[in-house]
Order: C-alpha cells, then structure tokens, then sequence
C-alpha cells in the first residue's frame, strides 16, 4: 500500500500525523533545528527520502471566496524550481470554504532542506506543506516536522539511524513520537 492510501493529504482536520498508527510516525519539534542543528535536519529529510525516485509536495495555495480565486503568495519559487504543478479545488465541510491545493511535481531533497530550514528558522510561518513519496510522508509547519511511512519498518530504520536526536526528544518531550 502507498503512502497515498494511508493518508488523506487533503483533509485539513486531522493532521497526517494522526490519520495513522503511532508506529508508523515521528514528530520532530521546530525547536530541535532552532539552534541551528542544520546537518541533523538535512540528514533526517536525506535519510527519510534517501530511496525515493519521486517527491511530490502539497500545499494550500488559496481560498474561494465569493467564487473568486484568492491566491496566497508564499515564495515556494524562491526554493524550488516548479516545472510541473497542479491545482486542486477541496470543498473542507468543517471550515464551510473551498481551499486550493498545490502540488508540484519532483522536487529533489536539497530544495526540501532549503524550505524546511526557512520554515523552522521562522522566516516562513504561515505555511503547512507535505512532501510526499511513495513510502514516506513528511508534514511540515512551523511548529512541527512530522514523518509518516505506510511501513513501520522505515519509521524504525529513521529511529536508529538519528538516535542522538531522537534521545534527545524522548528524554526533553515524550509526546512527539
């Protein structure tokens, strides 16, 4: 099963993090990269997609109000080179609002470290994006980088591999696995 069957991208009421089972996820603080641990967040985002051919990432990109388009403009071009996109237009029920979706095509790993690192350094805040593979899914906002796979096996491997990091949490904040 893919990371596509597992989680619903575009269901903004319950973060991806919480749409799957506690052993196919891990939750990394925005303060574990603050202090500028910069290689641990590279290497965790060139760990978690090492194997990976294709990386896609999503986002809300606007709002329909009044029928009419309202773009938000959030720099993404600024990080990554969008050759391939589309748009896709959600009715969200519990917000009663039409929300549009981006998502663009193959983007490589170094241009995901460059905008996650803007997100946790806080020069983009107002941003919730999810870079997603065929195995892994990572949810990223100012608060959080969340990882989730359709495999527990590779939420294990990222464990042990980043074991000085993840002491860390288990030891300074237990609720983020």
């Amino acid at each position: 099963m893919g990371i596509d069957q597992l989680i619903e991208i575009y269901y903004l009421s319950t973060a991806p993090y919480f749409q799957v089972d506690s052993s196919k996820r891990i939750r990394f603080s925005s303060v574990d990269f603050d202090k500028k641990n910069w290689n641990y967040l590279k290497n965790l985002i060139h760990l978690t997609f090492e194997d990976e051919e294709k990386i896609d990432c999503t986002f809300i990109i606007g709002h329909i109000i009044n029928n009419k388009k309202i773009y938000h403009k959030i720099g993404l071009g600024k990080f990554f080179d969008i050759n391939n996109w589309s748009e896709k237009i959600i009715y969200e029920q519990d917000r009663g609002e039409e929300i549009i979706f981006a998502t663009v095509k193959n983007v490589s790993k170094n241009e995901i470290y460059k905008f996650v690192r803007a997100i946790t350094s806080c020069f983009i805040r107002e941003v919730e994006i999810t870079f997603h593979s065929k195995h892994y899914l990572s949810y990223v906002n100012g608060d959080v980088l969340d990882i989730v796979s359709n495999d527990e096996k590779n939420i294990e491997r990222i464990k042990k591999n980043i074991s000085k990091l993840f002491v860390y949490e288990q030891e300074e904040q237990e609720y983020l696995y």
